[in-house]
């Protein structure tokens, strides 16, 4: 059974990402609410060469989207430890479960989707334990950016992947990568790849 054609005239998300200005070179961020399915809109309050700033946050949103465009010659596909702390702050502060990383050729076109959710025994925990993971990530992230010796990084980096492992271990955080046609994702490089 085939899928569902977009209706005439409609512009689906891919189209609206992919014909959005600069978007080979700055971030972008786009929202779906929650009583308008199927459709993205833009959010973003300013945009830079590598992060954008969200207008601000609000319990009608379904989920938050921006990109990630190539940064040199290699393409961050890669959530940062600061986006995975955005997931469980919005969980804690609106009941928003998911967020979702498009990540950007060079020629601007989309190789794919990095999405991240909060899993149900999230609502188990309390808002002050939720609060200390988004903390103890957006710490992670902080340091990782900062310039320090190269064992002091990789100890940072060690406890980051760690505690990532036990938040999906524990199916507390829900990791899903999307492919567009003529892309692939790379396990072993953890990044989208021309096939």
């Amino acid at each position: 059974m085939r899928g569902a054609r977009k209706p005439a005239g409609r512009i689906s998300a891919r189209e609206t990402i992919e014909n959005t200005p600069r978007i080979k070179t700055h971030e972008m961020a786009w929202v779906k609410y929650k009583k308008k399915p199927g459709k993205i809109f833009p959010y973003a309050k300013r945009r830079y060469k590598q992060m954008v700033r969200f207008r601000g946050r609000s319990s009608r949103v379904r989920s938050y989207i921006h990109s990630h465009t190539p940064t040199g010659r290699k393409i961050s596909s890669r959530p940062s430890a600061y986006d995975y702390a955005l997931v469980f702050e919005e969980w804690r502060l609106y009941k928003t479960r998911k967020s979702h990383i498009i990540v950007i050729s060079p020629s601007g076109k989309v190789m794919g989707y990095f999405s991240m959710m909060t899993g149900k025994r999230t609502k188990k925990l309390s808002r002050k334990t939720i609060e200390a993971i988004a903390k103890k990530l957006a710490e992670y992230d902080r340091l990782m950016n900062q310039k320090m010796k190269n064992n002091e990084k990789k100890k940072i980096v060690k406890e980051a992947k760690k505690l990532l492992k036990t938040l999906i271990d524990e199916k507390l955080l829900l990791i899903r990568t999307t492919p567009m046609p003529g892309f692939a994702f790379n396990k072993n490089k953890r990044e989208f790849v021309k096939k």
